[in-house]
């Protein structure tokens, strides 16, 4: 994310080490809502994918003005 946005973007800057741990975290919370609520999360994974995505096409044609 963080080459994607404009800005410092402090927030997503992290220690090495810390990195690892949070994929690992991140990957496990995202697989166990999968495995349970994989058909009740699809379409609101589908529409947070393209609202992400159009979000940042719009930063981008900010940024290019």
């Amino acid at each position: 994310m963080m080459k994607n946005t404009p800005g410092p973007n402090r927030y997503y800057k992290f220690r090495h080490r810390e990195i690892k741990d949070y994929k690992r975290i991140v990957s496990e919370t995202i697989n166990s809502y999968l495995n349970v609520y994989q058909i009740n999360i699809l379409n609101e994974a589908k529409f947070a994918y393209a609202t992400i995505t159009q979000l940042y096409k719009e930063m981008d044609e900010i940024e290019k003005e």
